[in-house]
């Protein structure tokens, strides 16, 4: 299409949509938070993140009152922003909810024969993480199983509780990636769990996995609180 300088023919291009704006801005920030580029209790200043993104203040804004809404950020009554610094009691909220959420998934998994190949591709990347020593891919890789086995269990408001904790669980939880036994040691782990699930979705025979999905949890978060 030849672009003119007139007003005659169609424009060559539409107008971006605000609305667009902020949930691209909303995406990187959260990637980055997530991702662990700022420590927590670190000023995400909006003035800095707005020029480096070349956007103006006002999506950065918006971007972070939605992070704020979701958990992963502090709103400060002067209006600036830091990265969460979850308490610890926060963090064993968490993981009671983690383990309530994700033992109800797993016996409705052994119990229907649900198919969990999802899981497995997420056991692939995790491999993959590893070979390639790539901590963010392998945290990654961690939550993608875990909302995996979640979700295969079919049931949406299960998968949309989860949802409403995993980021705060992941900004949590990655501190402690590098202590938990070793990046080898998390792929054996999640390999064993996955494995289990199966067998037991084959014989029937819930308590072993479900006790293991609660021992790896309660451990995972240990370690986190022991290094707050």
């Amino acid at each position: 299409m030849t672009q003119n300088d007139g007003a005659a023919g169609p424009p060559a291009f539409t107008a971006v949509s605000p609305v667009l704006l902020v949930d691209e801005t909303y995406a990187r920030i959260k990637a980055a938070v997530l991702r662990g580029d700022f420590a927590p209790g670190e000023r995400l200043r909006d003035s800095v993140i707005a020029r480096e993104m070349g956007v103006s203040r006002s999506p950065v804004r918006e971007a972070l009152s939605l992070l704020a809404s979701e958990g992963l950020v502090d709103r400060s009554p002067n209006r600036s922003y830091t990265v969460a610094a979850l308490a610890d009691e926060a963090v064993t909220e968490l993981c009671a909810m983690r383990i309530a959420l994700e033992d109800f998934a797993v016996r409705h998994l052994i119990a229907n024969g649900t198919d969990i190949g999802s899981a497995r591709a997420a056991l692939d990347d995790m491999a993959a993480a590893v070979e390639s020593d790539d901590a963010i891919a392998l945290a990654e890789s961690d939550v993608a199983f875990h909302s995996a086995i979640v979700d295969a269990a079919g049931l949406a408001r299960l998968s949309s509780a989860y949802r409403g904790i995993r980021d705060q669980l992941s900004l949590a939880l990655r501190a402690s990636l590098g202590v938990r036994g070793g990046s080898e040691h998390m792929l054996e782990r999640h390999t064993e769990l996955y494995d289990l699930l199966v067998q037991a979705q084959r014989d029937g025979e819930a308590e072993r996995i479900r006790a293991m999905f609660q021992e790896h949890i309660l451990h995972a978060t240990g370690v986190t609180l022991a290094l707050a």
